[in-house]
């Protein structure tokens, strides 16, 4: 062969050579990038979830404990005689609680972003119990309505109640995010109210609306009753309103998570359901 050929060839193959070393190479590094990109993600949102979980139980923590401290204050004067004014330092405190509350509010919205799943629900209790108590203590410090009747009474056992389950819960919360940490992030099934559990019959219907009507003081036309309570606008204190009436005509003392438990159903489906526990069915 001639020499000068043998000169191209060589050429050829050592160019293809290196060519081919310096794709393996590139491509190599491209991966390695890929993976410490991916690990400082998973460091970040390592991060990122071990601070909201302490914001959450530090400022769920703190606020439990100045409710809880107002609740004291509040139910040693609920049912003596008292004017607006009488009332003014318990609403400033409750005032000066609500950030913190908003604090875990906010802490859970990003809970709910990054997870996992198995603090979801431990972190919505937290949130949906202090919710419930700051609401509860604020309708009974400004509503005169609520001053030592029957409403003002179920209110404040409402309030104790929370005082000792908001404990609970964060103690939860606290178990389910060392897991995760942990490694441990399973997350226990979580029984949910079939939909269809309950036909709902026209009488039961009106007894449920006229129900609502007498808690919440609107008229009937002003619930949907194949909506669900968020569709209808209710929040906590509506909830609680509902319960007192509940509990004072018909026995049934259902606490807020009674209701909030079954968010999925409509109004409808709730009446179906409440017909059974008032007429004495198992529930």
């Amino acid at each position: 062969m001639d020499q000068g050929w043998v000169a191209v060839i060589g050429a050829a193959v050592g160019s293809t050579g290196a060519a081919a070393a310096a794709f393996v190479t590139g491509r190599a590094g491209r991966r390695q990038a890929s993976l410490q990109a991916a690990s400082q993600q998973e460091q970040w949102r390592r991060q990122l979830r071990r601070e909201t979980y302490g914001a959450l139980l530090s400022a769920g923590s703190e606020a439990r404990d100045q409710l809880g401290a107002v609740y004291v204050a509040q139910r040693s004067i609920l049912f003596a005689p008292r004017s607006a004014a009488d009332m003014e330092p318990i609403v400033e405190r409750l005032n000066e609680t609500k950030p913190l509350v908003d604090a875990v509010r906010h802490a859970t919205a990003t809970i709910f972003v990054e997870g996992p799943p198995s603090v979801l629900e431990p972190a919505r209790r937290v949130e949906e119990g202090l919710v419930l108590f700051h609401t509860a203590m604020l309708a009974l410090a400004t509503d005169q309505h609520n001053a030592g009747d029957e409403n003002g009474r179920y209110l404040l056992a409402i309030c104790g109640r929370q005082r000792v389950d908001i404990r609970a819960d964060l103690l939860n919360f606290a178990s389910a995010a060392r897991k995760v940490f942990d490694g441990d992030s399973s997350q226990e099934p979580v029984s949910q109210v079939s939909s269809d559990s309950y036909e709902p019959s026209a009488i039961d219907a009106t007894w449920f609306l006229n129900c609502l009507v007498e808690a919440l003081g609107l008229p009937e036309s002003e619930f949907e009753l194949n909506g669900t309570i968020w569709d209808n606008g209710f929040n906590s204190l509506s909830l609680v309103r509902i319960g007192v009436v509940l509990d004072r005509l018909y026995g049934l003392r259902l606490a807020v998570r009674w209701f909030t438990s079954r968010q999925q159903l409509t109004l409808r489906q709730l009446a179906g359901e409440l017909g059974e526990l008032r007429s004495g069915s198992p529930s």
